[in-house]
């Protein structure tokens, strides 16, 4: 029998040796990573474009506005032109778009009947992309509508523009919802991106909507400092690009500053249509990673859906949480392109279904003739 030290040795020596090849293996595997990071994503060996690229990962949304760009708009910083018709073309779908005389995809503005009933929808890419007309959540919503009530009177106007945040919402309602003289305005907050851009945009002296250079700044370098212990290796900085810009996102929204700003601009739309005697409901707009478990407890989706949702309530503002009926459907993952991550034509089906039960129906059934409060 060996003396109980040269077997200790030996179990030393044994360890040593599982430690050695253990960390042999994890080496050569973080080599084989980095190595097809690098192939996969140049770019981030740059520590420059690894924090711009965090920078607009965090924002989630097209904020940068130029006059030298053809949808330039001075009041809302940007918008389709008038009257015009465009393919769109996008890898999972492709769709053609005509705008009205106010540069939107939506029926042109007529003078209101007496006795109809209309809502107007407000919103970004999620309400306005992914399918054709026919199946836009406005077109269905109509549809759902004259299946309801054949005798009323009644549009869906659609004022949703892709890279909107509420902020321009606001302006549009401002220019358009008197002329529109809708009773019903569903405004669609898109909890993946509004929250940071609202916090980043305003509306100067003169009404147009204008971003702020200070505060964009000052975010860039709030996150440069938070990722600073970010090594120079591309592969750990497409996983911090990958899985950290999000949670930082979500983490930003949750600030009590974030969360109080986009309640006052939603409150402020309410003012605004409110002066026509229109109700507003805030659609709240989840992406498809709030429907994994795992993903939104990482992200904090749906503490933030939720606790903008309360502070809503508060307010005295309804609400419709697309994520409670969402998690109700079986295949939740075909209401949104895989890789796009816009709504699919079930998706925009059950959000025109969601608006109607919260907003259309209630409205119809509180008067026999479904027109009460109507024709204003």
């Amino acid at each position: 029998m060996k003396p109980s030290s040269e077997r200790a040795a030996t179990s030393m020596r044994r360890r040593l040796a599982q430690f050695g090849l253990l960390f042999a293996s994890l080496l050569i595997c973080f080599s084989v990573g980095e190595m097809l990071a690098r192939r996969l994503y140049p770019q981030l060996s740059s520590s420059e474009t690894f924090h711009d690229r965090i920078l607009g990962h965090v924002i989630n949304s097209r904020i940068h506005t130029s006059s030298a760009q053809r949808s330039y708009d001075p009041i809302l910083g940007h918008r389709y032109p008038p009257n015009e018709s465009f393919e769109l073309r996008k890898p999972e779908f492709s769709l053609q778009v005509r705008t009205n005389v106010h540069g939107f995809r939506s029926p042109e503005p007529r003078p209101k009947q007496l006795g109809e009933y209309r809502v107007l929808l407000l919103g970004d890419s999620m309400l306005f992309t992914g399918v054709e007309i026919e199946e836009l959540v406005s077109t269905q919503l109509e549809r759902r509508t004259k299946l309801a009530s054949p005798a009323l009177p009644h549009s869906v106007y659609n004022y949703s523009t892709p890279g909107y945040n509420t902020v321009q919402e606001l302006l549009v309602a401002k220019m358009f919802h008197a002329e529109l003289a809708a009773d019903d305005v569903v405004l669609g907050v898109f909890l993946d991106n509004d929250p940071v851009t609202n916090a980043l945009s305003g509306i100067d002296a003169q009404g147009r909507y204008q971003l702020d250079d200070a505060k964009l700044r000052r975010l860039g370098d709030r996150l440069r400092h938070r990722l600073r212990w970010v090594p120079p290796s591309t592969l750990i900085r497409t996983i911090v690009d990958k899985l950290g810009a999000p949670r930082i996102r979500y983490e930003i929204a949750l600030e009590p500053a974030a969360i109080d700003r986009t309640v006052a601009l939603i409150l402020q739309i309410r003012e605004v249509v409110g002066r026509t005697g229109a109700s507003l409901t805030v659609l709240l707009m989840p992406s498809r990673w709030a429907l994994n478990g795992p993903a939104s407890y990482w992200l904090r989706s749906r503490e933030y859906g939720d606790r903008l949702k309360s502070n809503l309530h508060e307010q005295g503002v309804e609400t419709i949480d697309l994520l409670d009926l969402f998690l109700e459907d079986p295949d939740p993952d075909r209401l949104f392109y895989p890789n796009d991550g816009h709504f699919t034509a079930q998706g925009h089906a059950e959000t025109a279904r969601a608006i109607f039960d919260a907003v259309v129906a209630p409205r119809l059934l509180a008067s026999p003739d479904g027109a009460e409060e109507s024709g204003r």
